[in-house]
C-alpha cells in the first residue's frame, strides 16, 4: 500500500512541480469603434493624439460611427495615433477608405511605430506603398515600397478591411481586403531599422482640395497576452495530501528499521 501510495504521491508532486507553459493568447488590448460622433475626435477620443502637418490643414471628426480625417486647404500628412507606445509582437486591424475625389491625391492606412502601410482608394490596383512615419509630426518620409498593385481597385467610398502583423522587429505581414469582392491583398515587408511606437489611422492628401480624406472604423491592436498560470484541481490536492504523508510514513520507517 506505501509502495502505491509513495508511487502516486511521487507523480503528483511531479505534475504539481512542472510550472505551467508559458502559453500565450492572442487579445485585444485595445479597440475603438468611434462610435460618438464629434467635431473634435482628440478631445472626445482621449487615448490618440492628432498629429498632422502642416496642423492647420487637418481636422480629426466623427460621424457616422467612423472617425473622418480631413484635409482643408493645400495638403496634410497625419496620423490619429495611441497615446501609449506598442512593443513586442501585434496586430493592427481596421476598416479604411475614403470617398470619392481625386484618386491618386490621397492615401489611407496606417501608422506602427516609424512605419505606415497605405493604399490610393479608386487608383487603379491600388497603388500600396511603405514609407517612412513620424510618430511626433505625422509627416510621411521617405517611399519605401512604391505603388505596388494590389490585384484590384479598392473603390472609393467603402471601408476595405485592413490587418498589419508585426513581429515587433521589423517583419511585417499586410492583408488588404476589398470591400466589394473576394479579393485579398497580401505582402510581406521586412525592415531592419523599424522602431516600435505608436499605432493608428494615417493619411495624406497631395492638395486634392478641400474635403474628407479618409474614413476609418473598427480600429484594434492585439497582442499575445501571457495565459494565467494553471492552478491545481481541488482533485489533484486531495491525491497530493495522503500521497505526500504516505511518503513521510515511508521514510519513517525505514529510519527507525535502520
Amino acid at each position: 500500500m506505501f509502495r502505491r501510495m509513495g508511487f502516486i504521491a511521487a507523480t503528483t508532486l511531479v505534475l504539481a512541480s512542472v510550472p505551467s507553459a508559458a502559453f500565450a493568447i492572442l487579445t485585444t488590448v485595445f479597440s475603438e469603434t468611434f462610435d460618438s460622433d464629434t467635431a473634435n475626435a482628440e478631445a472626445t477620443y482621449p487615448a490618440f493624439t492628432h498629429v498632422r502637418t502642416p496642423a492647420a490643414n487637418g481636422t480629426a471628426t466623427a460621424a457616422g460611427g467612423q472617425l473622418i480625417l480631413s484635409q482643408q486647404t493645400s495638403g496634410v500628412d497625419g496620423g490619429f495615433i495611441t497615446d501609449a507606445t506598442y512593443t513586442g509582437m501585434l496586430e493592427a486591424h481596421l476598416d479604411v477608405g475614403r470617398t470619392a475625389g481625386n484618386s491618386g491625391n490621397a492615401t489611407v492606412g496606417v501608422a506602427i511605430g516609424n512605419r505606415v502601410f497605405h493604399f490610393f482608394p479608386g487608383f487603379p490596383d491600388g497603388a500600396f506603398r511603405v514609407g517612412e512615419f513620424n510618430p511626433a509630426t505625422g509627416v510621411f518620409g521617405a517611399i519605401l515600397v512604391s505603388n505596388t498593385d494590389m490585384g484590384f481597385t479598392p473603390a472609393p467610398g467603402s471601408l476595405h478591411h485592413m490587418e498589419v502583423i508585426s513581429d515587433g522587429l521589423g517583419e511585417f505581414d499586410i492583408l488588404i481586403e476589398d470591400a466589394n469582392s473576394a479579393s485579398v491583398f497580401n505582402f510581406n515587408y521586412s525592415d531592419g531599422t523599424f522602431v516600435a511606437g505608436p499605432v493608428g489611422p494615417a493619411y495624406k492628401d497631395f492638395n486634392s482640395g478641400s474635403g474628407l480624406v479618409g474614413a476609418y472604423d473598427n480600429f484594434a491592436i492585439l497582442q499575445d497576452v501571457p495565459a494565467p498560470p494553471l492552478i491545481p484541481e481541488p482533485a489533484t490536492w486531495l491525491l497530493l495530501a495522503p500521497g505526500s504523508l504516505a511518503l513521510a510514513l515511508r521514510r519513517h520507517r525505514r529510519q527507525a528499521v535502520g
